[in-house]
């Protein structure tokens, strides 16, 4: 046999095993834990419409192209209560899509693994996590998590969404978060539980997270032994404690958040509610502020601790608060305090920052002007500052939160969105 003969008899092998192995199968509230139980790479789980009692879990493996998923065969496929609704243990290569979660003990999905050996791709999306008793999902030591266009609410005594422990390149994209008890994503790298105590690769994306950190505080955004990450076109309001915060809390300054890129995002607060719309802070280095809105809370609109000044790269913002609410805490400054209760020279803050090379090409103390804020529509108003202001990113933030392609006018937009050409 001549060698492109052979080469496509391999190839026609490969596809009918490939072929084989992939299996559909049909459960039901009384049929599912017995399938999770046998499943093998590559077979679809359709869940039937009606109740599952939470508390199912997956302990077997998927493989690269022959995932393991569990998806809803109709609308109505709800897992409820159990200590998790659904527990996927050390396992890879597992999709879950379309089923609600809720009323747990703990969290409505946890997707743990051990320290020594990660778990990888696993990827939840167009899922609902809804008042589960701590977070809606748990992510812990998981190599290429993807959580992706999920309604996160609810959650009554932690975050909405949590990935933890050191388990790089995650992806959270495309979101709705709100009312949860802390933050609204946290993620955390924790030295404490083993690893290298670092996510590095993270993606955190066209996030929607609003009414978060009641009663128990976080952060909108809370990015936590973070490092080489990207948090782009995410819109965070009306948060109730920080806005999008990177910091260090154990292991030393070699796991603190560094050369981290936060662009085009929009934060902003209702008067006299919140701590800031950024927060750099406990040796967050290197990082890239650029094209953002940031609209303070009442601690103030930015705070760059001094150990996070060394190579910090800060322009093309939009920078603004609410009356007698400042614009910047001191670079000097450890921790506001009770800055809170001090009015800020927006035209001091703005020299001072400038001297440091920082902000020259921000808008500073001009409040943006939205399309409706009571429907929650931060579109750019005509006019307002920030339409045309951005820095070009290039491939960097290629599209807003929408999708509309940048830019649409003269030059990038500030913020989350993008202003149609047409509209200016």
């Amino acid at each position: 046999m001549c060698k492109t003969g052979y080469m496509w008899l391999v190839l026609c092998l490969m596809t009918m095993c490939a072929t084989a192995s992939a299996e559909t199968i049909y459960a039901t509230p009384e049929t599912l834990a017995d399938i999770l139980e046998r499943v093998e790479p590559g077979t679809t789980i359709i869940c039937e419409g009606g109740l599952y009692s939470g508390g199912f879990r997956i302990a077997r493996s998927g493989r690269k192209g022959a995932p393991i998923t569990l998806t809803a065969g109709a609308p109505g496929v709800v897992f409820d209560g159990g200590l998790n609704g659904l527990r996927i243990d050390a396992a890879s290569h597992i999709i879950v899509e379309g089923i609600r979660f809720q009323r747990a003990e703990r969290a409505g999905i946890f997707v743990p693994a051990p320290a020594a050996d990660h778990a990888s791709h696993v990827t939840v999306r167009n899922c609902v996590l809804a008042n589960n008793g701590t977070q809606g999902i748990l992510t812990g030591f998981i190599d290429h998590m993807t959580i992706e266009n999920c309604h996160v609410y609810g959650n009554r005594g932690s975050h909405g969404i949590y990935v933890s422990n050191s388990g790089d390149y995650p992806v959270v994209r495309g979101n709705l978060i709100h009312h949860n008890a802390k933050c609204g994503i946290h993620v955390n790298g924790d030295p404490a539980a083993g690893g290298d105590g670092v996510i590095s690769f993270a993606i955190i994306e066209n996030n929607r997270i609003w009414e978060n950190g009641k009663p128990g505080g976080g952060s909108a955004i809370n990015m936590t032994h973070v490092q080489d990450s990207i948090i782009r076109n995410n819109l965070a309001y009306n948060n109730y404690a920080g806005g999008i915060v990177t910091y260090y809390d154990t292991g030393g300054a070699a796991c603190a958040s560094k050369r981290n890129t936060i662009v085009n995002n929009t934060v902003l607060f209702r008067p006299g509610e919140g701590r800031w719309a950024l927060a750099l802070q406990r040796s967050s280095t290197d990082t890239v502020v650029k094209n953002n809105i940031l609209v303070g809370g009442r601690w103030a609109a930015v705070e760059v601790q001094e150990s996070s000044l060394e190579g910090l790269v800060m322009d093309h913002n939009v920078i603004a608060n609410h009356d007698r609410q400042q614009l910047f805490n001191e670079a000097l400054e450890d921790y506001p305090g009770q800055l809170a209760d001090r009015a800020a020279d927006p035209q001091a803050s703005a020299a001072y920052w400038q001297e440091m090379g920082l902000n020259v090409n921000s808008s500073i103390g001009r409040m943006p002007q939205f399309e409706n804020l009571a429907a929650a529509d931060y579109r750019l108003a005509p006019g307002s500052v920030g339409i045309d202001t951005g820095a070009d990113l290039g491939e960097l933030v290629p599209a807003d939160i929408e999708g509309i392609l940048r830019p649409q006018g003269g030059a990038f937009d500030c913020g989350c969105h993008e202003t149609v050409a047409s509209a200016q």
